[in-house]
């Protein structure tokens, strides 16, 4: 088994955390978003979904301003017990419309791998 390792870049990103026990998600939980984000963009939603017993994750982001954002996202996830698992996914681009949102999602490719963590940071 594999583990992520890496640094968070504590205060420039926003964070969601899929909540819920071992059998999975039952919610989230978004930090406040870091002063290059903050006013920016909203956490509209975050699901977590089964499809066809894949695990899915689907986090929507709204642009509050009236300028597009050049963003980069990430997702993470972890086993059951907490463990996170390295991500096989490099920080991926996104550009977000003025005033729009938009859905972003990951699928989990291990059927161990339950619950996620999602970081969205501006595009360096």
């Amino acid at each position: 088994m594999l583990f992520f390792t890496g640094c968070q870049m504590e205060g420039s990103s926003l964070t969601v955390r899929s909540t819920g026990g071992a059998q999975g998600p039952t919610g989230y939980e978004v930090s406040e978003a870091g002063p290059e984000l903050a006013g920016l963009v909203k956490i509209v939603r975050a699901v977590p979904r089964n499809e066809q017993g894949e695990r899915v994750a689907q986090v929507d982001v709204q642009n509050l301003t009236q300028v597009p954002l050049s963003l980069e996202y990430q997702f993470r996830w972890r086993d059951k017990f907490g463990s996170e698992l390295i991500t096989l996914w490099e920080w991926r681009h996104a550009t977000l419309g003025a005033g729009k949102t938009l859905r972003l999602d990951d699928e989990a490719i291990d059927s161990e791998w339950i619950h996620y963590i999602f970081e969205l940071r501006l595009e360096k």
